[in-house]
């Protein structure tokens, strides 16, 4: 009877080794399959030392750049964070954003490097706050000191001033407030005084000559006593024209900018201003005070926006009318309706993302989520800074982390996952998987090109396009799951692999790697494990903190690990005895063959050629087992009764 084994798989701790396939192994440990054969996993390789004196559980690779391979940044934390790039139109100044350090929050390359310490160096937080007051109002009047309409004003005042019991029943109800208000304004207003002092003394003089030309210099008033007779010193007591003014309702809110390189960031409104009777004329305009102060906080104040309430058609929207420095106080309006820009206040709800946010991700049209709570968040697309209240999904479950599966949301809780789906923030839709499966740790919820995978009480759990499923199942038990310790594994993804470092309730510490497209190929173990990783798409590795190098290394790019692969349990047709053997290898350097009889080591010698070799003989059993181990590729073993049954 001959026995061989080649396309090398791993194991199935599920089903009964007398029941594998011959591909299928017993053990796996430190191993790599490629083409089907058997290659060792390597160690870690040195990358970069580690900034952060503790130990990293978070890693991100900022600002690299395309073809070399030791460019960029690598941004550690010992907290569990979140890292993404931001979706932002003309990302050149490589904005990221990351939540789990406290308040989400954001850096870009003039702010996150330096030579020495921790990174990132410095970021901000993310979101702009709403002004916590609204601004005040009152009329104001930009009273002309030359030319024909300073003249007019002049006469009406004069006028006024002089014959005010006419004036009170006379002039209709909009001119007399206006000229009322006009009064008060100038007598306020310390630039004033003096004009309406000299207006009035020169009151005759001013109601009867004529108007300069425009290239001609005002006369002085004239002396006293001059200009009592004749037709130029004749007294001119009534009320001039006066047309009746319109007016208008108008309040005002402010927003806050902040700036970040050209990143420009708009938050929501400040409470509106008291409704102010304007009147629609020359010069009449509101004085907006008592302008919202920058709020406290680690934000990049750039400026603030005024907008004014604007009426047309039916529609009533806010219209911006200036932009002014940070610590602006007051701003003078006198901008008429027909000439204010057409920047519409559109930030109404851009609120920042709550301060607990966590689990942040970021999709491919530009929109970002996170979780609060039992809230799932949704941001404005390619506008991460905004985050609509009436873009928050909740759902009955406290939400544990968030993940990815074909362009939708998952968001997995203590009880089910769900799946939100759609393109609007504000529209979207909520699906919840029922399979009654939690999620044990945030820390073991991963997304790929397969879906999204997290660990629960009864193995690993994918969502995908075509469902969910529990991924292990025809691998391990539920028991055999919970020795693991699933509550502690941290997962990650490496070419479209699943690897899982996991510690178990003794502290023992170890790895396990799947494949989710072909979960036929079992599962491998690794002595190998890390505390944070991150998958680089440039290098085309996987960085991953090594506990025991206490440095951010690179998966599966160093020294070879002496690995471990013991077939199937095969059971013979009759008791006999194996007594030849063969191994087929790329070299011969460092392997070892070893021989297990009904499950206990019978022979163990080392390989150093691709010819037969003979095995112990002299006794019969009942099952047979072959074990390879070394760091040599190996494509072939086989094993035989009689040596000629080996070619």
């Amino acid at each position: 009877m001959k026995l061989v084994w080649t396309q090398f798989l791993g194991e199935l701790p599920q089903i009964d080794p007398m029941l594998l396939t011959a591909r299928h192994s017993t053990r796996a440990w430190n191993i790599k399959f490629q083409r089907g054969d058997l290659q060792s996993l390597k160690k870690p390789s040195f990358y970069r030392e580690a900034r952060n004196p503790m130990d990293q559980l978070s890693l991100y690779r900022f600002a690299p750049v395309p073809g070399d391979p030791e460019s960029g940044w690598i941004f550690g934390w010992d907290t569990v964070v979140d890292c993404v790039p931001g979706p932002v139109v003309g990302n050149s100044q490589h904005l990221t954003y990351w939540s789990g350090e406290g308040v989400p929050k954001y850096t870009d390359h003039s702010i996150a490097t330096s030579d020495v310490g921790p990174l990132p160096a410095n970021s901000y937080d993310l979101g702009v706050p709403p002004p916590e007051y609204g601004p005040q109002v009152e009329i104001y009047f930009d009273y002309p000191t030359t030319g024909e309409i300073a003249w007019t004003w002049r006469k009406r005042l004069i006028w006024a001033y002089n014959n005010q019991a006419e004036f009170l029943s006379r002039v209709p109800p909009n001119a007399k407030i206006a000229l009322i208000l006009i009064f008060k304004r100038l007598r306020e207003d310390p630039r004033f005084p003096e004009l309406v002092d000299r207006t009035i003394e020169a009151a005759k003089d001013a109601l009867v000559r004529p108007m300069p030309a425009d290239d001609e210099e005002e006369e002085p008033p004239p002396e006293e006593g001059e200009g009592e007779e004749g037709e130029e010193g004749e007294e001119e007591d009534h009320l001039p024209d006066y047309e009746e003014y319109t007016v208008v309702d108008r309040d005002y809110v402010v927003t806050f900018v902040h700036q970040l390189g050209s990143l420009q960031m708009e938050g929501p409104p400040s409470d509106p201003s008291p409704i102010i009777g304007v009147p629609a004329g020359p010069g009449w305009g509101v004085r907006v005070s008592n302008l919202p102060m920058p709020p406290a906080g680690d934000y990049p104040m750039a400026f603030k926006r005024i907008y004014r309430r604007l009426y047309s058609g039916g529609v009533v929207q806010f219209g911006m009318v200036a932009e002014v420095v940070a610590l602006e106080e007051e701003y003078i309006d006198i901008i008429p309706d027909a000439e204010v820009p057409g920047d519409l206040l559109v930030s109404t709800f851009w609120d920042p993302p709550p301060e607990d946010m966590h689990s942040l991700g970021v999709l491919s049209n530009g929109i970002m989520f996170g979780a609060r709570d039992n809230d799932i968040c949704i941001s404005e697309p390619y506008l991460p800074h905004a985050w609509s209240p009436f873009s928050r999904y909740p759902v009955p479950h406290s939400i544990v982390g968030m993940g990815q599966a074909d362009g939708n949301i998952v968001a997995v809780t203590l009880r089910n996952p769900y799946l939100v789906t759609g393109v609007q923030p504000g529209a979207m839709s909520t699906i919840e998987l029922k399979m009654d499966q939690g999620c044990l740790g945030k820390r073991s919820i991963v997304s790929g090109s397969f879906g999204c995978c997290f660990a629960s009480p009864d193995g690993l759990i994918l969502i995908s396009g075509g469902g969910s499923q529990v991924l292990t199942e025809g691998m391990f038990t539920r028991n055999q799951w919970q020795t693991f310790n699933p509550a502690s594994m941290v997962s990650t993804v490496n070419e479209d692999l699943l690897i899982i470092t996991f510690t178990r309730l003794d502290e023992s510490r170890g790895t396990m790697i799947i494949n989710p497209r072909n979960l036929q190929a079992g599962v491998r173990f690794t002595s190998q494990v890390f505390t944070g990783a991150h998958h680089d798409g440039l290098l085309d590795s996987l960085l991953v903190y090594d506990p025991e190098q206490r440095a951010i290394c690179l998966w599966d790019e160093g020294e070879k690990l002496p690995y471990t692969w013991r077939s199937n349990l095969n059971i013979l047709p009759v008791p006999g005895c194996m007594t030849a053997a063969r191994v087929e290898a790329d070299s011969y350097e460092d392997l070892t063959f070893s021989l297990f009889i009904d499950q206990e080591l019978k022979y163990t010698c080392p390989v150093k050629d691709d010819r037969l070799f003979r095995l112990p003989a002299g006794y019969r059993h009942r099952t047979v087992q072959a074990e390879i181990s070394g760091t040599d590729l190996v494509r072939k073993v086989c094993l035989a009764e009689s040596p000629y049954e080996i070619e």
